[in-house]
């Protein structure tokens, strides 16, 4: 199987040192945010997803998501819940109803990229 990749903005972590405990690919900032690309193996996916939980802002102070992808899987991680959903925007509904009633605008939850090779070109990545 293939690993995880996922998307954390290194604003939504408590402590920003946190992310060094990650398989960081690449970074790239957006604005003022700073966007890590992370790889996790399927066998510490579910560890992996509660450490950063536990390491995130608050949802209380700031709401963020982070989100982990592989082939048309997709998982949503807010601080306090997480959805299981695929690639297509048409399951999207739940998380995006979530992450609306606690405060990201609309047009954050893109959920984006959910793909390996937009990721890739993204974070100007070769993949090699």
């Amino acid at each position: 199987m293939d690993n995880y990749l996922g998307i954390i903005v290194d604003h939504s972590l408590k402590n920003q040192e946190y992310a060094r405990q990650m398989q960081i690919l690449a970074s790239r900032s957006i604005g003022s945010w700073r966007l890590l690309l992370v790889m996790v193996e399927e066998g510490k996916l579910a560890e992996q997803i509660q450490s950063l939980q536990e390491n995130m802002v608050d949802i209380q102070d700031k709401c963020w998501y982070a989100h982990f992808f592989r082939q048309q899987e997709l998982i949503i991680v807010y601080q306090d819940r997480m959805f299981r959903i695929t690639v297509q925007p048409d399951t999207w509904g739940e998380a995006i109803q979530y992450g609306l009633a606690n405060g990201i605008p609309e047009e954050q939850l893109d959920f984006q990229p959910c793909f390996k090779s937009e990721a890739l070109a993204l974070f100007q990545v070769t993949n090699d």
